[in-house]
């Protein structure tokens, strides 16, 4: 074959370039174990088919085609999955953003002095976020619709 020469001895040398550092390197195994492998590579593909695999190849066959649905099916349940966990994060960003915002609005809103409040519970109900308000509110409108 026209070149073929040249072109191992051109893999051979690159090869032993990367190994001294002197290219960017991605994994390159030693030459050695390169022709090592490739013995082993002629080896397998000159193996010899007897009558036994006829048996037992339908069976991997099978097996491989079941394995191979079971994965596609997993594989498409967690795309699904992962779907409807991004619509919900979607949904529950903006709260979460005002979780982060909270503190400095209500800040804004009060200021940094909380001696004008005796407590925790005064804040709130000045906020109107005291659950006594809630009740009263609920009761209202209750009362109002017969």
């Amino acid at each position: 074959m026209p070149g073929r020469k040249t072109d191992i001895k051109d893999a051979q040398w690159i090869a032993e370039l990367l190994q001294h550092g002197l290219l960017r390197v991605s994994f390159i195994p030693p030459v050695d174990q390169m022709r090592d492998k490739r013995e082993l590579l002629v080896q397998a593909l000159e193996g010899k088919f007897v009558p036994i695999n006829d048996l037992s190849l339908p069976s991997y066959l099978l097996k491989l085609i079941v394995l191979t649905k079971q994965f596609n099916f997993s594989i498409n349940k967690l795309r699904s999955i992962a779907t409807l966990l991004n619509k919900q994060l979607s949904l529950l960003i903006p709260y979460l953003v005002s979780l982060v915002e909270l503190p400095r609005l209500l800040s804004g809103e009060i200021g940094t002095d909380m001696s004008r409040f005796p407590s925790a519970e005064h804040l709130a109900a000045w906020a109107g976020l005291a659950p006594g308000n809630a009740r009263k509110r609920w009761q209202e409108s209750f009362n109002r619709n017969p």
